[in-house]
């Protein structure tokens, strides 16, 4: 039986506004550049001079917005794959390597973003993106990746389908916002929504995987805070030795030591 795959993709651009956008958008542009260089060199453009500009500004323009239309976000979804994008620079995601999912961003954001609600000429762009972060689904895959998928958009089509029918498959590898590590956390401040990222910094192989020899996630979180709870301990001692003259040999010989422990 063939794989069903569910597509989600922005509405389309109609050939309407191609028809009446584009060559009032090249004249526009004509205008202000041959005019423009014009005044500068005191040549006055002649009438075939400004319709020959005007063709090949729309089909410049045209080919520019088709362009963009070729690399509207693209999600396919099928029964044992996940493809984000199209063509060779795709990102196809075997469900099979996906290690955990969680449904919800983490609350933590820049001060700067949290004071946006505040503002009335800002609080839609607030509640929008605060929205996005509480129903995208984050997904941690193979090598550290990861990726925040939110499609729950109007103009997106099918993308509420496609969110569903993810988590409903991925109901087995479905785990709390607990999981989040630290690294996570920091990464997704500013969350770039539906694109693919790799997590950097050693915590981040504390990223919680449910196919992991069978552990729960609270197993993973006590490693984290044992791991904490270790370099802290070190805290008393380094500062002992920073207090010591720069040059003194007991500090470089602590230095050293301390070093080698902290890269284990």
């Amino acid at each position: 039986m063939p794989a069903q795959s569910i597509i989600a993709r922005p509405m389309p651009t109609y050939w309407l506004s191609y028809v009446l956008v584009m060559p009032l958008a090249g004249f526009i542009f004509n205008a202000m550049i041959l005019i423009g260089i014009g005044g500068l060199l005191g040549h006055k453009p002649t009438p075939p001079e400004l319709l020959t500009g005007w063709a090949i500004a729309t089909v410049l323009i045209t080919l520019f917005a088709l362009n963009i239309d070729r690399r509207k976000p693209h999600f396919e979804l099928t029964d044992s794959t996940l493809r984000i994008g199209r063509g060779a620079y795709a990102t196809v995601i075997p469900l099979e390597e996906i290690e955990s999912a969680v449904f919800g961003l983490p609350e933590h954001t820049p001060w700067w973003f949290r004071i946006l609600r505040f503002a009335p000429q800002s609080r839609g762009t607030h509640h929008f993106i605060s929205m996005s972060r509480a129903c995208s689904l984050f997904i941690r895959f193979g090598s550290r990746r990861y990726v925040p998928l939110c499609l729950y958009y109007t103009w997106m089509l099918n993308g509420r389908e496609l969110m569903e029918a993810l988590r409903e498959r991925l109901q087995e590898k479905m785990v709390g916002a607990e999981s989040y590590t630290p690294a996570e956390v920091a990464a997704l401040k500013l969350a770039k929504f539906n694109r693919v990222g790799m997590l950097r910094g050693g915590d981040s192989s504390l990223a919680i995987s449910t196919s992991d020899e069978g552990r729960r996630p609270s197993a993973f979180i006590a490693e984290a805070t044992k791991a904490g709870a270790a370099t802290e301990s070190r805290g008393p001692r380094l500062a002992q030795l920073t207090s010591l003259p720069r040059h003194h040999p007991q500090r470089r010989r602590g230095r050293r030591r301390l070093r080698g422990v902290l890269l284990r």
